[in-house]
């Protein structure tokens, strides 16, 4: 029987000290990255868009981290009133 390589559990402990933050920092950053090309009615009515286009970013970072995204969900965006 052969044992899953403990190295790549390793990299989540040792390269980030809290991974659910990390993941949320990076999540953040990379939505505001996706946001920042799109206009208003775009990102309004474009939360399917973006999902689509945020998750694999998210994944191919993530996975390094021996962590995986399976689900994710864009419940409300909300613009900055001035």
């Amino acid at each position: 029987m052969a044992l899953p390589d403990p190295r790549p559990c390793a990299r989540a402990t040792y390269e980030v000290s809290d991974v659910q933050m990390a993941i949320s920092m990076l999540t953040v950053t990379r939505l505001r990255t996706i946001i920042s090309r799109l206009d208003l009615a775009q990102t309004l009515a474009g939360r399917a868009r973006i999902v689509e286009e945020l998750t694999p970013l998210l994944g191919e970072s993530v996975d390094r981290w021996s962590t995986e995204v399976t689900h994710l969900e864009l419940a409300e965006i909300t613009p900055v009133t001035a």
